[in-house]
């Protein structure tokens, strides 16, 4: 059995409140940053506000393709 994060948490006092505290502020600082890079113009922005680079799923915008 391996070194659990709620072990961790118990070993150093750290509590559930703070980590979700520490979550929260982190996926702000990242929505910042990629707000910032749209911004600047770094990255293309798609309909969806998803980047139009390389997806590794096709584009279903269209509708269902026919069977060939």
């Amino acid at each position: 059995m391996g070194y659990t994060p709620e072990r961790f948490m118990a070993d150093s006092g750290i509590t559930s409140d703070e980590v979700e505290a520490e979550k929260r502020r982190m996926l702000e600082e990242i929505r910042l940053h990629e707000l910032k890079r749209h911004a600047s113009g770094a990255i293309p922005v798609g309909r969806h506000g998803t980047e139009d680079r390389e997806s590794p799923m096709p584009s279903r915008t269209h509708g269902p393709q026919p069977c060939r």
